[in-house]
């Protein structure tokens, strides 16, 4: 068994432990959040049945792939915690909590992707469908990224029935939901 694999199962757990910190630590909650915290059930449940199959399957993937995998689940770490850093002293409400923000943050995480936590959570996901048998990977995936579409456009919703509307709608048009695609003018 390669080096590499025991790498790739030590930054899915990294990975794992840093967004299980966000949603129990780093998030703001509503005080009638009972499940705490928005995605983290079915984040929770997915992600302890994709260890054992990120394990088995990163055994038997080419190197190529353990290396991709292995990139993506540091991308989403080094994004997330950029967004974290992007904060500063304005924690963002935790998924589906129907949480105005104070202000649009625009700097840092956010010059390349209007909702980066968002972004590092799907680039982990991605990694783990790389490496992970019999399919079960891409459905996590796309569920997940269904989830996450979902609850960035209902913050969106939000934000634009806010006072913050006229700032979040001139951001919304330099960047990405989920990336910031380059502009040829």
């Amino acid at each position: 068994m390669h080096a590499l694999v025991y790498v790739l199962i030590a930054l899915n757990v990294i990975c794992l432990v840093a967004f299980q910190w966000g949603r129990m630590a780093y998030f703001r909650r509503s005080e009638n959040d009972g499940v705490r915290g928005g995605l983290g059930p079915l984040g929770t449940v997915f992600a302890v049945i994709q260890l054992p199959l990120v394990w088995i399957g990163s055994q038997q993937s080419r190197l190529a792939l353990q290396i991709l995998a292995a990139l993506l689940y540091t991308l989403a770490l080094a994004i997330f915690f950029w967004a974290v850093r992007s904060h500063q002293n304005n924690r963002p409400g935790i998924a589906f909590s129907s949480q105005t923000p104070a202000v649009v943050i625009t700097d840092g995480a956010y010059q390349l992707a209007r909702h980066p936590f968002y972004l590092a959570y799907m680039l982990f996901w991605v990694g783990a469908a790389i490496v992970a048998p019999f399919c079960l990977g891409v459905a996590f995936f796309a569920i997940m990224a269904t989830l996450y579409a979902r609850a960035a456009l209902q913050e969106e919703r939000d934000i634009m029935a806010s006072p913050l509307a006229p700032v979040y709608a001139e951001y919304k048009s330099r960047v990405g939901m989920f990336f910031r695609w380059p502009r040829f003018d």
